[in-house]
């Protein structure tokens, strides 16, 4: 086999061990939150989670590369699993990926202009959100530890 073949399938595989990886994270994150809560199942996962009332409006400054793949390889897994729209599931399988960066979770929710509820999750890493909608909701406060 010569190099450029050899070099192509250590890339194929290592694409499917991540992919296999990930898919198989994506699914302990939803069986983890199907029984448990959000904060238990962040402890266990190690990943920082905080519901205060101060978000970040600035974004992350997506120059590092790590990052930027981490984000599409769970993309990626997450729409071939048929996952859909599960921000909160993808952003845990993120801030793992990303563990490094100290991301932390963060939940917000908002009204739509014809009354309707929306919740959302997105990741913030050193005050910069990861993701451009997280401007539109507002941090949802844990009723636990509002005073």
């Amino acid at each position: 086999m010569n190099s450029k073949a050899s070099r192509t399938a250590g890339r194929t595989t290592k694409q499917f061990t991540t992919a296999v990886r990930l898919a198989a994270l994506v699914v302990f994150v939803e069986l983890a939150l199907r029984i448990s809560t959000v904060e238990r199942v962040c402890r266990l996962l190690n990943v920082s989670f905080d519901v205060s009332t101060r978000a970040s409006s600035d974004l992350y400054d997506l120059s590092d590369p790590h990052v930027v793949r981490s984000q599409r390889r769970v993309e990626r897994v997450s729409r071939r699993i048929g996952m859909g729209d599960r921000c909160l599931r993808r952003c845990m399988v993120l801030a793992i990926e990303i563990r490094g960066h100290a991301p932390v979770l963060r939940i917000g929710v908002r009204r739509s202009n014809d009354k309707r509820f929306a919740a959302h999750s997105w990741l913030e890493i050193g005050g910069g959100s990861l993701d451009p909608e997280a401007e539109r909701y507002r941090p949802a406060v844990n009723p636990h530890r509002a005073s």
